[in-house]
């Protein structure tokens, strides 16, 4: 028997949940959430069979989950009105705006025995599962660092600064890739058009195992960017979201330092340039995956990469992102509410 889900929210997102929805094995689509009728006539005319309504609170009879992708401002109270209800939830990131009210919904969803997730969808990307067992592999060596940039002109958010936006993707990779949270971030953002949010960020993240991690994020460029870079003793690799085909790239390339070590102004360096290898990787939809692993999670309890301690967790780096900003760009402690949890 499928599960039955509603859709909360049919903006930007919406349509692209509905749609991988509607094409799911382990899902029916039961209702859809909006406050404009004309965005839910698009989706009840092809499909009069579900339930068009303008509040949550109308539907939650009819469901078993939810999945909401409403202004971030409103998903705490909504994800907690669902989990109350006894409702499975995903949800957009972030998962709230802050970090006591995020770590309190997972609290909820555990205490209930309900999955919660967060819809980090590049973790499901068939570039970021290569490269995750690449690492795991060993095939790059030692990590050395990671650099991304995420970058494009718009789109502005009313209620959110752009780090929040774009660099929660780059910070969820990151985690991912490496198996743990960061330790300490140092930030510095540009309010360049509104007083009211940062339009350019530059973001660095200390991990425990020493490793740093970088990402460029900005509403501000003429062309869009959306490129990882890892540099490791072994191997290099670049991830280059926005190349049709080879999207991603090992370098068989690095540097060595021949002499002594604990000497380096003796020592003298060598460049290593082997050849570039493109390995073929999952092209199927993240998104669809994303919401096969939902239903999965729920139906035969498998854990999410993108699950609501990660989320939340999340939350904790942008509270420090904060911090930092206020001080200056100076590498501030993130204070998490929970211990690790290593991403599957």
């Amino acid at each position: 028997m499928k599960t039955r889900v509603g859709v909360v929210g049919l903006g930007y997102w919406g349509p692209n949940l509905v749609r991988n929805v509607l094409a799911s094995q382990q899902f029916d689509l039961t209702a859809v959430v909006d406050l404009d009728p004309a965005r839910l006539e698009s989706v009840v005319r092809p499909s009069p069979a579900v339930r068009a309504a303008s509040t949550m609170r109308t539907v939650l009879n009819d469901v078993d989950a939810v999945i909401i992708a409403t202004p971030p401002e409103t998903h705490a109270a909504l994800v907690r009105e669902a989990l109350e209800a006894g409702k499975h939830v995903m949800v957009e990131k972030p998962l709230a705006t802050d970090g006591p009210t995020a770590w309190g919904l997972v609290d909820l969803a555990e205490a209930r025995g309900l999955i919660l997730a967060v819809d980090h969808t590049f973790l499901y990307t068939g570039s970021v599962e290569y490269l995750r067992g690449a690492i795991e592999r060993g095939e790059l060596g030692q990590l050395y660092g990671l650099h991304s940039v995420r970058v494009n002109l718009g789109l502005y958010q009313r209620f959110a600064s752009v780090y929040m936006d774009l660099a929660s993707h780059d910070i969820s990779i990151f985690n991912h890739l490496l198996g743990e949270r960061p330790s300490h971030v140092a930030a510095i953002s540009l309010r360049l058009l509104n007083e009211s949010f940062s339009d350019v960020a530059y973001l660095t993240l200390r991990y425990p195992s020493g490793i740093h991690g970088h990402a460029h994020v900005s509403w501000l460029s003429p062309v869009k960017v959306r490129q990882l870079t890892i540099s490791g003793s072994r191997k290099m690799a670049m991830w280059d979201d926005v190349e049709p085909s080879e999207k991603v790239r090992i370098y068989d390339k690095g540097v060595d330092f021949i002499g002594d070590a604990d000497a380096r102004a003796a020592s003298f360096v060598s460049y290593r340039a082997g050849d570039m290898h493109a390995p073929s990787i999952d092209t199927r939809e993240a998104l669809a995956k994303v919401i096969d692993a939902f239903a999965q999670a729920i139906g035969e309890g498998e854990p999410m990469r993108c699950n609501a301690q990660e989320g939340a967790a999340i939350v904790d780096v942008f509270e420090a992102v904060e911090r930092s900003i206020a001080a200056g760009g100076a590498f501030v402690q993130v204070n998490s509410g929970r211990h690790a949890v290593n991403p599957v």
